[in-house]
């Protein structure tokens, strides 16, 4: 089983633990919204396919920043721009704008 742990960033991520130790929903809560494992899973593996070679403490830093600004799905990404990556490094924003542009050009 896995189960949610804060990381230096205060980004949530998978880690092993026994079986019946799973967080299950509370009363009111709805299956088909993100949790905040999720969304920051979505935007990980969206920055692993767009920006290769990623260190794992940018990776931690991207995904916090971007589900703090509300980037936090796939399908948020989507409509990401420029002014969206003032927390990226130079190189990392000039590599993500450029796969950016090429799939605006699909």
């Amino acid at each position: 089983m896995r189960s949610e742990v804060k990381t230096e960033y205060g980004r949530q991520e998978l880690k092993d633990s026994k079986a019946g130790d799973e967080p299950q929903p509370q009363d009111g809560q709805n299956d088909s919204f993100l949790s905040n494992i999720q969304s920051c899973n979505q935007v990980e593996q969206w920055l692993l396919n767009n920006v290769p070679c990623l260190q794992k403490q940018d990776v931690d830093k991207y995904c916090e920043c971007f589900v703090a600004e509300g980037f936090d799905s796939a399908k948020m990404l989507e409509v990401v721009e420029e002014e969206d990556l003032h927390f990226m490094k130079k190189s990392h924003k000039r590599t993500l704008l450029k796969m950016l542009t090429q799939m605006k050009l699909q």
